[in-house]
């Protein structure tokens, strides 16, 4: 028998991380990259059924990788931002 999970995420969880992830049409979207059932994610989403607690982890960490991608992309376009402000005083033409 599974273990019960500690800390089920509920439906509010899953909507937040979902359009957090994803934007407001989210839950096929995440269906396909967990390769789940749509109808899982949208019983869960709505609160009729609990989330696995194999596919909520998935999730936390879908999750966690998207908030790294995009910090990371982030910095990578400050960076550039500042290289380019460098360019620009030392006399380069802006890139069309």
């Amino acid at each position: 028998m599974p273990e019960p999970n500690p800390h089920p995420m509920g439906a509010a969880e899953l909507s937040a991380i979902g359009q957090e992830m994803l934007g407001p049409i989210w839950q096929r979207s995440l269906a396909m990259l967990l390769g789940v059932n749509a109808r899982t994610i949208q019983r869960c989403a709505n609160g009729s059924s609990i989330m696995p607690q194999a596919i909520a982890g998935r999730i936390l960490a879908l999750r966690d990788v998207v908030r790294r991608l995009r910090n990371e992309a982030a910095t990578d376009r400050a960076r550039l931002a500042a290289a380019r402000e460098v360019d620009l005083r030392n006399g380069a033409r802006p890139a069309d």
